[in-house]
């Protein structure tokens, strides 16, 4: 069972009689006198404000893998977070180059924003710092995520991951925008890291190999599962029927593909799988894996 730290204020009224002439100058009269004058009432009441999980019960370290109903939302353009549980965050994001504002993709990590909180719900001096590199004060941020527990701590997660968890490690070189974000998306369904070295660049776009027709359900041959595409348009030839939008050549596409032998690659740029052909790449229309 998780333990909590409720905190509450006591409202509860007060009375003074004054003699006055007016309403307002009863108020200035009671405004100017000494609160101890004040008789308290017989009634009372307490306001629950605001509550801090200090422990959840929970002993054992959240699993960190994700899937696809894990509810990863995108938190910034380059940045993926889901919700482990009220203590736990995982992250995962790319960071911008200065130099040619190409992607390096960090590892995801996970946040526990139990060792950024005291034993009474407060900010160690580390979140403290942290907290004012992105505001200008601890009270500014706590307004902005208004008095919301789940709002703070996610908003923190994401700033102690970028602080201090963020780093690129893979050691795959620098990535364009789309090619970034669609492999977060894939770990984010899968909570499985990519071979990255796979993803290869092929007339302007980026393939990631997809496996064997056998790894794929289709009915009929495999050339009943495959349909010239106009909107990629990597032909052969270039024809009124089938206008070419890249020449394509099948023993270059192969050579691209780093070494790849599959049957079946994933078009990064439009999300439709395609299969090398003598004259066209084909859009392969079995089901997808």
């Amino acid at each position: 069972m998780a333990k909590y730290r409720v905190f509450a204020e006591c409202v509860s009224d007060y009375y003074l009689d004054v003699e006055a002439d007016s309403e307002e100058e009863a108020k200035r009269i009671a405004d100017e006198a000494d609160g101890g004058k004040f008789i308290p009432c017989e009634s009372g009441d307490w306001k629950i404000t605001s509550a801090n999980l200090l422990d959840s019960g929970n002993n054992e370290s959240p699993s960190p893998k994700a899937g696809a109903d894990n509810n990863w939302i995108q938190t910034d353009d380059y940045q993926f977070c889901r919700k482990i549980d009220d203590l736990h965050y995982e992250l995962v994001e790319a960071v911008e180059t200065p130099e040619d504002g190409k992607l390096m993709l960090c590892e995801p990590d996970t946040v526990a924003i139990s060792d950024y909180l005291n034993k009474d719900g407060t900010y160690t001096g580390r979140a403290e710092e942290i907290i004012r590199m992105y505001h200008s004060s601890v009270e500014e941020f706590d307004r902005d995520t208004n008095g919301s527990i789940a709002e703070r701590n996610q908003i923190l997660a994401e700033m102690i991951y970028e602080t201090e968890l963020s780093q690129p490690v893979y050691g795959i070189g620098f990535l364009d925008e789309v090619v970034a974000v669609w492999v977060m998306e894939e770990f984010a369904k899968t909570g499985e890291a990519l071979d990255i070295d796979a993803i290869f660049e092929y007339g302007g776009k980026h393939f990631y190999p997809k496996g064997k027709f056998e790894d794929w359900k289709y009915t009929g041959s495999v050339i009943d599962n495959c349909a010239w595409d106009d909107e990629l348009g990597f032909h052969r030839f270039d024809t009124v029927a089938y206008p070419q939008k890249f020449a394509y050549d099948w023993d270059l596409f192969y050579q691209a593909a780093k070494g790849a032998n599959d049957d079946v690659f994933l078009c990064i740029e439009y999300k439709n799988v395609y299969t090398p052909g003598s004259n066209t790449l084909y859009r392969w229309l079995g089901d997808v894996n």
